[in-house]
């Protein structure tokens, strides 16, 4: 049986990004896919280089450049203030922000 509680807290700005880097990379673990695809893509990179054939340069390089600039992004969007993809978000969160936004203005 699951019993939901409310507890309405007031968080500053530093917080509240405290918060969601720890919900998003600690409790949701939101790192380990993107970190699996660059060492998927870097171990591909690496074989491509070792078969020594035409142009096999050049699709390691493509494979080095998807396999680490995506997760960079990835991470950096989030890191600054971006939305990175999650699926659904936990209920109220983005309606208490909502009416915060709107209290302000």
């Amino acid at each position: 049986m699951r019993t939901e509680y409310t507890i309405p807290v007031r968080l500053d700005a530093k917080t509240f990004r405290r918060f969601g880097n720890f919900d998003m990379l600690r409790l949701r673990k939101k790192w380990v896919r993107p970190v699996l695809f660059a060492v998927i893509l870097v171990a591909f990179a690496f074989l491509a280089l070792l078969t020594r054939k035409e142009q096999s340069g050049m699709i390691a390089a493509v494979l080095l450049v998807v396999g680490l600039g995506l997760p960079l992004v990835y991470f950096g969007s989030f890191l600054s203030g971006g939305q990175v993809p999650s699926g659904p978000a936990p209920p109220g969160i983005h309606r208490e922000a909502e009416l915060r936004r709107r209290a302000r203005d």
